[in-house]
């Protein structure tokens, strides 16, 4: 497993190192926010990653838990899964973003959103009413695809937050913007015992 986690900070292009296996591995000790996108385009991985460095300042100063947030990148949903379970990210990653189609599967990233739901739920990271309404998700997630699911209903059905067409043209009203939210959403979703960030 080649996985990718990304120093947001300091200045340039942000730079990527491989994880290492066992302790040696270092993500903040569990304890710094993440943001995951799964993609298996590569390119579409550094694209987002670049766009959401580009907006740090941005994302930090409108939730200030999301200060020194890193981002895992993971090439496909079973990468992805094995990211948001294990336990250095349980409770920090505070958004997910998955494109849909993975390696010409179509409904990957629907599986993985479906994966998550049921993980959340049996580790009891849900909070089970939210301002006031009955609640049965978690971590914010974002599908990013040119096919994405046809009716909201349907959508629900998966457990997406929020869907993002590709290509996106203006980054930070169709994206950036709803990122944020989906990270708000999180704090709201969880119980506070979950977030450890």
């Amino acid at each position: 497993m080649t996985t990718t986690v990304v120093n947001t900070g300091g200045g340039g292009f942000p730079s990527a190192m491989p994880a290492m296996a066992g302790p040696e591995h270092k993500t903040g000790g569990g304890q710094r926010p993440a943001i995951l996108i799964m993609d298996d385009e590569e390119y579409v991985r550094e694209l987002l990653n670049a766009m959401i460095k580009r907006h740090r300042d941005f994302i930090e100063g409108t939730n200030p838990r999301m200060t020194g947030f890193e981002i895992i990148l993971a090439k496909d949903g079973m990468e992805a899964l094995e990211l948001f379970k294990d336990p250095k990210n349980m409770g920090r990653i505070m958004a997910v973003v998955t494109d849909r189609e993975v390696h010409h599967i179509e409904d990957e990233g629907d599986n993985l959103i479906r994966e998550i739901r049921g993980f959340e739920a049996g580790k009891g990271m849900v909070n089970p009413t939210v301002d006031g309404r009955p609640n049965d998700r978690g971590v914010g997630i974002a599908m990013f695809s040119g096919t994405l699911p046809g009716t909201h209903e349907e959508r629900a059905r998966i457990g997406i937050d929020t869907c993002f067409g590709k290509p996106i043209i203006d980054y930070s009203k169709t994206f950036i913007l709803p990122l944020v939210e989906l990270t708000r959403l999180t704090e709201r979703r969880r119980f506070p015992s979950t977030l450890t960030v």
